[in-house]
C-alpha cells in the first residue's frame, strides 16, 4: 500500500519537524511513502529506503481559464465569507483556492506520471490547512481515494485564524474520510462546530521517542527551569520573563526556540537581577534538548501560552520526569495531570506565575514523583504504542472504504 504525506517543510532535514518521529513507522507499515512539503528540502540521504520527499511547490500563477472552470465552487464555498471579511481578504482566500486548484492538477500529473495506483493508496494531510485544500480539491476532480488528515492547534480552532474561522472547511469535511485530532479537546470542538460531521473526527495522540538515558543528576544550589518554544505572541515568553525578573531564587532560565519576538525577550531580560541567570538557546536540533535533559538537572518546565494542542515539548520534559507547570489551554491538560504538574488559570499574572514558579522549584521531589510522570508519558505517548496504532488505523479505514465501495 502507498502513502502519499503532505506536510509543510521537509522531515529530518536541517529544521525539526514534529512529524520526524512519525516517519520511522509510517516506513515500516507502508510500501512506498510520497512526500510533499510546502518547503522542500533535498533529504534523500536521511529518508527510510521506501521514502521520497516530492518538490512540488504551491505557488502557481492564475489564469482566465482556471477562474472561468472554479467560477461555481468558488461561489459555493466562498459566499458565507463575504460580507465577514475586508475585500482584500476576500480577494486573498479568492487568489488561495485558485494556486491550491493548480498544485491539484500538478499533484493529478504527478500521480499519473508516476502510475501511482490510488486504488491502494492513502492521502494523508499532516496539517489541516493548505495542503488538505489541495488534496480536497484533486479529490473533487475524481483523482484521490482514501483521504485523511491531522488537525492541531493553529489549523483547528477558529479563533487562531485572522477571519474567525477556517475557509473552505465544510468543503474539506465533505472530501475527507477521517480527521485526526491530536487531543481530545480538539476531537469533542471539532464534533461541537460540525456535528453533521462528528462521525469523521477521532482522537490521534502524538507520540513522544523513549528516552536514551536518563540520569539522575545532583543540582547545586542554582535551580534551573526550562521552556521550549517559538518567540512569538501565543506563547506568551514574555509573560515567563516578567515573572522571573520578581524573584530572588537563585536560577537559571533556559529557553530552546527563536522567532520574531526575539528582541523584545533579550530586553527584558538583559535588566535581570544578578541571582537569575537567562540563556536563550534559539533554534536548535531536537536531539540538543533531549540531550540538555539526560545530562543536565533540570528543576521545572514551564509553558504558559495562550493557546495549545498538545505541545510536544512538554510530553518531551516528562519523558524526563521533569515536573510541568503550564496554562490550561487547549488540550494541555490531557498531558499535565497531578502526577505530571499544576495547571495554571490562563489568565495568570506575573506575579501570580513566579508564586507558583518559586513553589515547585523548592518543592522536594522524590524519585517515586519522577517515575509517576515517566510512567503516564509511557502508557499514553509513547511513540511505539501510539504510532503503530494510528498506522493501523489507517490501513482499517482505507480497507472499510474500499468494501464498502
Amino acid at each position: 500500500m502507498n502513502l502519499l504525506l503532505f506536510t509543510d517543510i521537509s522531515p529530518l532535514g536541517s529544521r525539526p519537524t514534529f512529524l520526524d518521529p512519525e516517519l520511522e513507522y509510517l516506513s515500516a507499515h507502508f510500501n512506498k511513502i510520497y512526500i510533499f512539503p510546502h518547503a522542500y528540502e533535498d533529504v534523500s540521504a536521511n529518508l527510510p529506503s521506501n521514502t521520497e520527499c516530492i518538490d512540488l511547490r504551491l505557488d502557481y500563477r492564475s489564469s482566465k481559464a482556471r477562474i472561468f472552470r472554479n467560477l461555481f465552487p468558488l461561489v459555493k464555498w466562498t459566499s458565507k465569507y463575504w460580507k465577514r471579511i475586508s475585500r482584500q481578504d476576500l480577494m486573498i482566500t479568492l487568489s488561495s483556492w485558485l494556486q491550491h486548484d493548480a498544485a491539484s492538477d500538478k499533484l493529478i500529473s504527478f500521480i499519473r506520471e508516476e502510475g501511482i495506483d490510488m486504488r491502494e493508496s492513502i492521502c494523508y494531510t499532516y496539517w489541516f490547512d493548505n495542503w488538505t485544500n489541495v488534496v480536497s480539491i484533486a479529490k473533487r476532480k475524481g483523482s484521490i481515494g482514501t483521504f485523511i488528515s491531522r488537525a492541531h492547534g493553529f489549523d483547528l480552532y477558529n479563533e487562531r485564524h485572522k477571519f474567525g474561522f477556517m475557509p473552505f472547511r465544510e468543503f474539506h469535511l465533505t472530501k475527507l474520510d477521517q480527521i485526526f485530532a491530536v487531543s481530545d479537546f480538539g476531537t469533542q470542538y471539532l464534533r461541537e462546530k460540525h456535528p453533521q460531521f462528528k462521525s469523521k473526527f477521532r482522537l490521534g495522540r502524538l507520540g513522544i521517542v523513549s528516552p536514551v538515558e536518563r540520569q539522575d543528576n545532583k543540582g547545586g544550589k542554582k535551580y534551573t527551569m526550562v521552556s521550549c518554544s517559538r518567540l512569538v505572541e501565543v506563547k506568551r515568553v514574555s509573560l515567563i520573563a516578567e515573572a522571573i525578573g520578581k524573584t530572588n531564587l537563585e536560577m537559571e532560565w533556559v529557553h530552546f526556540g527563536g522567532g520574531p519576538l526575539r528582541k523584545e525577550i533579550e530586553s527584558q531580560t538583559c535588566n535581570f537581577p544578578g541571582n537569575v541567570l537567562f540563556s536563550l538557546m534559539g533554534d536548535v536540533d531536537n536531539q540538543t534538548i533531549l540531550d540538555f535533559y539526560a545530562k543536565r538537572k533540570v528543576d521545572l518546565f514551564i509553558n504558559v501560552s495562550s493557546s495549545e494542542g498538545v505541545p510536544i515539548s512538554i510530553l518531551e520534559a516528562t519523558s524526563y520526569g521533569i515536573p510541568i507547570l503550564a496554562t490550561n489551554v487547549g488540550g494541555t491538560h490531557e498531558a499535565v495531570p497531578s502526577v505530571v504538574g499544576e495547571l495554571l488559570d490562563p489568565d495568570i499574572s506575573a506575579s501570580e506565575l513566579i508564586s507558583r514558579i518559586e513553589f515547585h522549584l523548592e518543592k522536594e521531589k522524590s524519585p517515586q514523583d519522577k517515575e509517576a510522570a515517566v510512567q503516564f508519558w509511557a502508557e499514553n505517548f509513547k511513540s511505539a504504542s501510539v504510532y503503530n496504532s494510528f498506522c493501523e488505523e489507517l490501513k482499517s479505514i482505507h480497507r472499510n472504504r474500499k468494501n464498502s465501495g
